[in-house]
């Protein structure tokens, strides 16, 4: 998974420059999400909450969080106040909208500005990959329903 970020601008809760150090057995959410969302409010505590149970006996998941929120600022705030320990990418990095591009998931108030045609998920989205950065699935549902049953199948890598 490092190699599908490697040399992209991410960065922790604190705003500062940072890598993804995964192992090759972890699987990571690509987190479409922004502050302003209604729906990304519940969304992004049940995934916190499945974060840390997933992770209790050691790292199996990581996510990474791909903002729709208006600003930076309203990122840095969202990442601040919601999120675990998850990595983003930079608000100014190109990479943000590549994979919205990538995986056709954004804002719909966004999606002509960042060109993702088709759109296929609004946000929140949870799109799972493999290590090597291939996709495995739309995990949205999976953390909507989570009730603390362990890694869903469908992630495992």
């Amino acid at each position: 998974m490092a190699e599908f970020f490697a040399g992209a601008s991410l960065v922790n809760k604190t705003g500062a420059a940072a890598t993804l150090d995964v192992g090759p057995d972890v699987v990571v959410g690509v987190f479409f999400s922004s502050s302003w969302c209604p729906d990304c409010k519940p969304f992004v505590l049940t995934l916190a909450a499945m974060y840390e149970e997933l992770n209790e006996d050691g790292k199996v998941f990581e996510v990474v969080f791909v903002s729709s929120d208006h600003d930076a600022a309203g990122m840095a705030s969202y990442m601040t106040e919601k999120h675990e320990d998850w990595l983003a990418v930079a608000y100014d990095a190109p990479l943000r909208n590549e994979l919205k591009v990538k995986y056709g998931a954004c804002a719909g108030s966004e999606q002509a500005g960042v060109g993702v045609e088709p759109r296929k998920h609004g946000i929140p989205t949870l799109i799972i990959v493999k290590p090597d950065g291939t996709e495995l699935c739309d995990g949205s549902d999976d953390v909507t329903k989570y009730a603390g049953r362990g890694m869903p199948a469908a992630w495992k890598a």
